[in-house]
């Protein structure tokens, strides 16, 4: 392995803990992170010689008051209320060999593709389940936890009366219909026919579209009668155009190409 894959096995005899813990405490530990102190462990050796070891992870007074500065003293339910007393259930690893390998991604371009620096960080010696202890304040928290998740997002609200808040005017939609209605309204064919000569009459070639433009008709009426005197055009130099038929052209054929389209 070479460049950004090569392995630092430089502490790979260091002893490390493998320990299961709630969500909201490994949460809380990501929320912590930076400040001077999170939590001791404390370790009560057992008084008669057949006891066993009791091992407690106990977070920081200060790591809670910190919080509950920054919360402004009226925080989540689930902060506030977490458990400040832990147990660590430890079990050996004497059947399994473990290591826990570390990324380093800050050095990549792309840190959501490329490899970073692996290293390992320790070889495990202990596993161990951080449990919460069983009191009221756990309980308390875990209710708090279940309301909050079961809260619908969306609330069906019951009104007494509905409350108009501005009066909708249609004034503005009748003259815009008014307009439009004005606007399209469908000539005779004899009528249209003299507008198309009057166009034809300033240029040779038009598309539809600027014809449709001109005589302000609908698109299908105007090439129904377009087809009676005019021909379409679908080869280069003047393609998809429209000029008059030869029997309606006033100019000679040798002028027709010196002639402008719009």
């Amino acid at each position: 392995m070479s460049g950004s894959n090569q392995l630092d096995c430089r502490h790979r005899s260091r002893g490390i803990w493998l320990v299961k813990v709630p969500k909201y405490l490994s949460t809380k530990w990501i929320q912590s992170a930076g400040k001077p102190e999170i939590g001791r462990i404390r370790v009560v050796k057992p008084q008669s010689p057949g006891g066993k070891t009791e091992v407690k992870f106990c977070l920081s007074n200060r790591d809670d008051d910190d919080d509950d500065d920054e919360d402004g003293g009226g925080g989540d339910s689930t902060s506030t209320d977490v458990p400040l007393e832990h147990q660590f259930v430890t079990g050996g690893v004497s059947f399994q060999a473990m290591t826990a390998i570390c990324e380093d991604t800050s050095n990549c371009e792309d840190p959501l593709n490329d490899i970073g620096r692996l290293s390992v960080i320790g070889r495990v010696v202990q596993k161990a389940e951080c449990r919460p202890p069983p009191s009221k304040k756990y309980m308390k928290m875990k209710i708090n936890h279940i309301e909050n998740v079961s809260r619908p997002e969306k609330l069906i609200k019951t009104m007494e009366r509905a409350e108009v808040k501005f009066k909708p005017s249609n004034q503005g939609i009748i003259e815009d219909r008014t307009k439009r209605v004005e606007k399209n309204i469908r000539l005779s064919r004899d009528d249209l026919r003299n507008l198309l000569f009057q166009a034809f009459e300033k240029h040779q070639y038009y598309r539809l579209v600027d014809l449709a433009k001109i005589t302000q008709q609908p698109p299908n009426f105007l090439k129904d009668v377009l087809c009676d005197i005019a021909q379409y055009n679908t080869m280069p130099p003047h393609r998809y155009t429209w000029e008059l038929k030869p029997e309606y052209r006033h100019y000679k054929e040798s002028s027709m190409e010196q002639q402008s389209s719009p």
